[in-house]
């Protein structure tokens, strides 16, 4: 996981940590899906998702050529391309 993720991570275990659910003695995954969660927690909770989503989709197809390139833009896999 890349250092921004890691940070917007320990953020999430923080905020997840104050809700009325931790201090109830759930355990993070308990709260985690708990519908009653925070809205501050929940939009750090999308801000990780889509931190790890751009990470998942830094897929870059070098070679047109290759056919599990191909096959990979076929399936939408490499719709963005990205550097590292």
């Amino acid at each position: 996981m890349s250092t921004s993720c890691s940070s917007i991570k320990d953020t999430l275990l923080k905020c997840i940590a104050k809700t009325p659910c931790a201090a109830a003695g759930g355990t993070v995954k308990e709260c985690f899906d708990d519908p009653a969660l925070p809205e501050e927690c929940v939009n750090i909770k999308k801000l990780f998702f889509e931190c790890r989503r751009g990470q998942m989709v830094s897929l870059v197809c070098l070679c047109l050529s290759d056919p599990l390139c191909r096959r990979a833009m076929f399936l939408g896999v490499c719709v963005q391309r990205r550097v590292m």
